[in-house]
């Protein structure tokens, strides 16, 4: 793993599924991921993202998912 913020492109562990990222730093509370799902799929949050150099994409950092979606390509 580089320091290249585009280094953090994805992350999927036992965990989290999470797109984009920021600072490792656990203090740094300002940047992180673009997306983030806890490992039960009903806790996420958004926050500002420098992979992508995007806001938050929720009107809250935190928030409960009410829906999910997912897609597969074979």
């Amino acid at each position: 793993q580089g320091t290249d913020p585009a280094a953090f492109f994805m992350l999927s562990k036992d965990r989290l599924v999470a797109i984009g990222g920021g600072s490792m730093d656990e203090s740094d509370r300002e940047s992180g991921f673009a997306f983030y799902l806890d490992s039960s799929f009903y806790h996420g949050s958004s926050k500002w993202c420098p992979t992508f150099r995007s806001p938050s994409l929720a009107s809250s950092t935190n928030f409960t998912v009410e829906d999910l979606e997912v897609w597969a390509f074979q």
